[in-house]
Parts: structure tokens; sequence; C-alpha cells
């Protein structure tokens, strides 16, 4: 969806929103990307092909860059992936089998070599019906920490 997008779908449930307040809502829902994680994504893409899968929208991936640039005077996160799965170009959403099998073949990557990980564990699921290994995150064992041991 786009912002006019969701705005028009708002103001037919009776909100009377500009597409700008629609933005800025939808944009406090994003979460900051903190230095040490791009430090982890650049020292794992010294070794390893990553790959990002996001149940994302343009809206909030517009944002995010816009962020991202912002911060770090680029966008890491371009620099650190192989490539970038997002939901909305792909048609698919997490958990549905089909985004999982889609990033698989797009990115001639085997399943059983393959881990994949996720803050919710019907996203688990998903990847782990094709033989993809997974990793639960939590607020308590981030991708750091995990890593790390």
């Amino acid at each position: 969806y786009t912002a006019a997008d969701m705005t028009a779908h708002l103001n037919e449930q009776g909100a009377n929103l500009s597409v700008d307040a629609t933005t800025s809502a939808w944009n406090a829902l994003l979460l900051d990307l903190p230095h040490e994680r791009i430090e982890l994504l650049r020292k794992l893409k010294k070794r390893y092909r990553l790959y990002m899968l996001s149940n994302t929208n343009y809206v909030h991936i517009a944002e995010i860059w816009r962020r991202l640039e912002t911060k770090y005077g680029t966008n890491p996160i371009i620099d650190v992936f192989d490539k970038l799965y997002l939901s909305y170009e792909i048609g698919h959403i997490k958990p549905e089998r089909d985004i999982y099998a889609h990033l698989l073949a797009d990115a001639q990557i085997q399943a059983h070599e393959t881990l994949f990980f996720d803050d919710l564990p019907a996203n688990l699921k998903g990847a782990e019906s094709l033989g993809i290994h997974t990793q639960l995150v939590t607020k308590e064992m981030g991708i750091i920490e995990l890593l790390a041991e």
C-alpha cells in the first residue's frame, strides 16, 4: 500500500487524515537500527551470503532508507545484504511458504544450508516447512547475543 491508499482507506472508515498525518503515524512504529547490528552484519558479510526478508511496505521502507542515510551518510542495509526481499514487491508475506520458496529459488540457495532469523514463531514455522534452519530472536536473546555464543 502507498500512504495515499492507507489514508483513503482510513478516511472511508470515518477518519479525517492527510497523507502526511498517516505517514507520520505509520512511521512512528519503526524502531532504530543500532550501530552494533550494522557492524555485526558487516562481519558476517565477509563470510556469508546475507539476504533480508521483510514484511514491509513502500511507506516504511522509504522512511527506513531516509533514516539510515541521515544517520550513516549511506544506506548500510544495501551495502551488507546481497539482496533484499520485500513482501510488497514479491506479493507474498511471511509466514506464507511461497515467500521463502521465492527467496530460495531467486537466490539459488539450498534450504538445508540456510539459517533464518525472525522474532515471530509463526514466521519460523513457514521457513521450517521448506527445510530452512531457523532461530527465534527475542528481546532477551537478540541476534548479537545469539551469534556471540
